[in-house]
């Protein structure tokens, strides 16, 4: 087999993403925040997914990518708690991680495994984030 390295794209500037968490009273907390993708010491490609403080929710958060399949799961290392996460994409959600996730995750961060999403969880359509905003703060009830 050949292998070719993709096409280098650049990432949009300012990188913008949009994170929340549902509240015990089912509220939906939606914020704003920058990011940027970083590289670590000698790596030739950027694998470190930098998330800014904000003002409503001024936490910082480095994720370390350690491997992704790209269409179906990544395993990344998080700097809150020294812990790792497998990431899927919502088009992958009804299969779950792949085994290779799965086992890369329990070989390289351990046995413990608590599930942080399921089918239940409301699917909300994205928010735009415009370019001016820092960082928002929006909280939408479940209807």
């Amino acid at each position: 087999p050949i292998l070719r390295r993709r096409p280098e794209k650049v990432p949009p500037t300012p990188l913008k993403l949009i994170m929340g968490y549902q509240r015990l009273n089912k509220s939906l907390v939606k914020f704003k925040r920058p990011a940027e993708y970083q590289r670590w010491e000698k790596y030739s490609v950027n694998n470190i997914l930098w998330i800014e403080e904000g003002n409503h929710h001024n936490t910082t958060r480095r994720y370390t990518l350690v491997f992704t399949s790209n269409s179906t799961c990544s395993v990344v290392r998080s700097d809150l708690g020294n812990g790792c996460e497998i990431w899927v994409p919502k088009s992958a959600l009804s299969q779950g991680p792949s085994p290779c996730c799965n086992f890369l995750y329990q070989l390289l961060c351990g046995k413990q495994q608590y599930q942080m999403s399921n089918s239940s969880c409301p699917q909300e359509e994205p928010l735009t984030p415009s370019l001016s905003d820092e960082d928002s703060s929006e909280e939408l009830s479940e209807e």
